[in-house]
């Protein structure tokens, strides 16, 4: 029942009038999916006598779906006339594709007519390999294997287009805030050389409102050293920042990995960045930006503090947005080095924060101000926790692809909406890229996400013009109305956006349409002009424990039952901040679990109690059946740390030995039905408290093997997790990961490490192994030197070792493959000795200088004679 899934004031309101009450129904044919044909791959429709003498058809397709080279058009796609529709201040795309009918057609052109101002863009007609991916782009292009479609060309010929082939050209159009309200009339004239022109009667209306900024911040990461080499002088920066701010950005990623304090500040990136970018149109006062690796550490709290005040002050008087600090990039949990390292960040006057995962989330919330969380990751109960601690909840993502559009708008725009989060960031570096910068050009070109997500960025701005009127109007009947159908609207738009398709959660045709009546509502109300209307300031997070910290546990537990919320929470974070010393509370806290606005920090505070919480088994247990995930994945760490007794944090990308606790049977239990999560987000944190507990956990060792070749990350992730704690045990895993292995012709770098951990039971993957390792190209240090790091584990050949030094001393092994190589020989431990002379004379070499401390500790874990260690996947 859509009305009763409102808020309370709403159905108040709706109450007011009968007519409201059609908003629900009319609500249930609006959103009802429509298939629109937009092509086939392989049938082509009959061309008739007249389109085969012209030798092409020209079509319209829609901007969220790819116009692939193979497609063909079907009869209701092919046009004589488009319309486009925007409002002020804004953008607009359409796309229409030409199809070679009868022969190979040359030097297609398009000519186009238009009362507003429009750029012309076309497919790359790039040589393709068998997926109908780029072949080898130019490395200076930025460009990496995506589709030719994907690839837009700021130009109106394309060379030629192929029989039985279809080019897409790409038209954008501009509004300006003085355009001239109404319907214009226009054409747009195609010819191929030596064929009949076709002319396509155009139509463009410009709605009688302008659209405003988006108040939230919308920006990529894009770290500039993944720019071409020529992409370096201001001009360029510049033309970039405009670019961003024309697809409707608002706020920026700042990479500084200079000493910036100790610099003079003409010196400083940071501050070339914020002078390039304001005049650009791409930063506002009132939108944060995002500086990344400021420098480095601090370690100094002078320093720290003195450099964080300078920074906030030169913002506050040059008019520049506040400066976020990015802490450390997607941090684990848990981590103990995190907390350690961060904590003293929250004396300083500058706000932190970083993408973050759920599971992270929820062990790292109280160290940062910001949680830009991945798109799939945000849950209602997460949500709601970053208002309780007064921290501002982001999203980000680093999947979806150019060659994705409909997700990159429907994430951008109405996903970024409907669950109110205050900026929206993508991952837009190495292969990920989403514009591209020809070696010859002054401004860059965009790919097909890159205008995706500026589609998305306008569906932000039209609902929030809209909701902008509604509060202006308030008890305005077609105000209530338009509400109910924004609140309805919200709900369906949850969907996770990898997960987004035609129908799901809205059909194609109803991106358009939302607009449409958002501009309908938006005519009828009056639009508002938000030039006064700012965002939110960001405040530093409030230190919850502060009140209490100093008190004694027992004033703590008796602060439990106070009438005051944030008396309560504080009284909570204060207790977990005790951790084991506080286990008289445990029972106190688990009574609060179900209790929302306590919930989450009583689940932190029974985890730092660890083994002896014992006695709140059952009711976190009972949390496992919670329909929220990010309360299921609070409940499973909990579990996990009453199940198994804590010790010493292992090195980096180790396994945490097996410490079973008295309670390990009954949380074993618990812990293998989490691994049938609907979440996998909870399975992965539930395959990791297993790993823990030792045989005791054996029967889940089938549950494991079965999700070895699940489709989702995190349920492969606690396979593999769990396998590798089982270690030799999990001899019965051996068949389904050489099976796995040869499927991925040897690239499987968590199969891999689950068959070192099992060691000698795992010898029938000797000869597979050894021969995907003779098969792999030069370079891919890291995977050749994992399989024989798996090989040394199985079969004990001491040539497996000889391999991987030869690795390092052969060639100059990227940083990052090197860190690969170096943590599998420091697992070996003294087992590594018939290598030390090798490992000894790249260190006197000096031939990895930046990494000459780690490759001494792989020598003194050989002379200390220590034990090896099991690798985590």
């Amino acid at each position: 029942n859509m009305f009763t899934a409102l808020p309370a004031e709403m159905q108040s309101l709706m109450s007011r009038t009968k007519s409201c009450y059609l908003v629900s129904i009319c609500l249930l044919t609006w959103f009802t999916p429509v298939a629109v044909a937009a092509g086939d791959a392989t049938a082509a429709p009959p061309w008739t006598e007249a389109e085969k003498q012209t030798g092409y058809v020209v079509f319209s397709h829609s901007t969220v779906q790819r116009l692939p080279t193979e497609l063909v058009p079907q009869r209701e796609t092919i046009v004589s006339n488009v319309s486009c529709v925007l409002a002020r201040n804004e953008y607009e795309s359409l796309q229409i594709g030409v199809h070679a009918v009868s022969g190979d057609l040359q030097d297609v052109r398009l000519e186009i007519e238009s009362p507003l101002p429009v750029e012309v863009y076309h497919g790359d007609a790039a040589e393709v390999d068998e997926r109908g991916f780029r072949k080898n782009p130019p490395k200076e292009t930025g460009i990496v294997w995506e589709p030719p479609d994907v690839v837009l060309v700021r130009d109106n010929l394309v060379k030629v287009v192929p029989q039985g082939k279809s080019i897409n050209f790409w038209l954008t159009f501009h509004a300006d805030l003085d355009a001239p309200v109404g319907p214009h009339a226009g054409r747009i004239r195609i010819q191929a050389e030596g064929r009949p022109q076709t002319v396509v009667d155009l139509v463009l209306r410009v709605r009688p409102f302008r659209l405003g900024r988006a108040r939230i911040a919308f920006g990529i990461y894009w770290p500039d050293n993944s720019w071409p080499q020529h992409l370096q002088t201001d001009q360029q920066w510049t033309a970039a920042y405009r670019d961003m701010a024309q697809h409707g950005q608002t706020s920026i990623s700042i990479y500084d990995y200079s000493p910036w304090f100790k610099l003079e500040p003409e010196q400083r990136r940071l501050i070339r960045c914020l002078t390039l970018a304001g005049p650009a149109g791409v930063t506002h006062e009132d939108i944060p930006c995002v500086w990344l690796y400021g420098g480095g550490t601090m370690n100094d709290e002078t320093a720290r503090t003195e450099a964080a005040t300078w920074l906030s002050r030169e913002c506050r008087e040059r008019g520049w947005p506040s400066v976020i600090l990015y802490g450390p990039d997607e941090p684990s949990y848990p981590n103990p080095q995190v907390r350690e390292g961060w904590l003293p960040w929250r004396q300083i006057p500058i706000p932190v924060g970083t993408a973050i995962s759920a599971q992270s989330v929820y062990g790292h919330s109280d160290l940062f101000d910001v949680w830009i969380v991945r798109v799939d990751s945000i849950t209602p109960e997460l949500a709601a926790e970053a208002k309780r601690m007064g921290a501002q909840l982001w999203c980000y993502d680093h999947r979806i692809r150019s060659w994705h559009p409909l997700q990159f708008r429907y994430m951008t725009g109405l996903f970024t909406w409907a669950t109110q989060v205050k900026g929206n960031y993508t991952w837009c570096g190495g292969s990920y890229a989403l514009m591209w910068w020809p070696e010859v050009g002054a401004r860059p070109m965009p790919m097909l996400g890159w205008e995706a997500r500026r589609e998305g960025v306008d569906d932000y701005r039209y609902l929030q013009l809209l909701e902008d009127a509604i509060a202006e109007k308030g008890d305005d009947i077609m105000a209530i109305e338009a509400a109910a159908w924004l609140e309805s609207l919200r709900i369906r738009c949850i969907v996770d956006p990898m997960k987004a398709e035609p129908g799901k959660p809205l059909a194609l045709a109803a991106y358009e349409r939302i607009r449409d009546r958002a501009s309908t509502y938006i005519e009828k109300l009056g639009p508002v002009s938000d030039e006064a209307i700012k965002a939110a300031p960001l405040a530093r997070q409030p230190d919850e424990a502060a009140p209490l910290r100093h008190e004694t546990t027992e004033q703590c537990i008796a602060q439990l039952a106070s009438t005051d919320v944030k008396t309560r929470r504080a009284a909570a974070w204060a207790l977990f901040e005790r951790g084991p010393a506080a286990r008289a509370a445990t029972e106190p806290l688990a009574d609060l679990l179900d209790d929302p606005e306590l919930r989450m920090v009583c689940l932190r505070a029974i985890e730092a109690i660890g083994p002896d919480a014992y006695v709140a088994i059952p009711r976190v247990t009972a949390l496992l059946s919670h329909p929220d995930p990010f309360v299921r994945i609070g409940a499973t760490f909990a579990l996990g740390t009453i199940g198994a007794f804590p010790m010493a944090p292992p090195r980096p990308h180790e396994v945490a030995p097996p410490a079973p606790t008295p309670s390990a049977p009954a949380i074993a239990e618990a812990l293998r039905a989490a691994l049938h999560d609907d979440s996998a987000m909870v399975v992965q944190v539930a395959g990791r408290g297993l790993s823990r507990l030792g045989p005791i956990a054996a029967a889940a060792l089938p549950d494991a093997i079965s999700l070895l070749d699940h489709a989702e990350g995190g349920r492969r992730s606690a396979a593999y997790t769990l396998i590798a704690g089982f270690g030799s045990q999990a001899d019965a895993a051996v068949p389904m990961l050489i099976s796995i292995v040869n499927a991925k012709q040897g690239n499987a770098s968590g199969e891999l490490t689950c068959l070192a951990a099992i060691g000698p039971p795992a010898k029938d993957a000797v000869s597979d192994l050894v021969k995907w390792r003779s098969q792999l190209k030069d370079g891919q240090y890291w995977l050749r030197s994992r399989i024989s790091y798996a090989l040394f584990c199985i079969r004990s050949d001491t040539k497996d070792l000889h391999y991987m030094v030869r690795l390092m001393a052969d060639h100059n092994v990227p940083d990052w493959e090197m860190q690969h190589i170096m943590t599998q020989l420091h697992a070996v431990g003294a087992a590594a000795a018939p290598v030390a002379e090798e490992i000894r004379s790249l260190v006197e070499a000096n031939k990895y200088p930046g990494f000459k401390e780690r490759l001494e500790d792989i020598l003194q874990r050989i002379e200390n004679n220590e034990a090896p260690t099991r690798l985590m996947p």
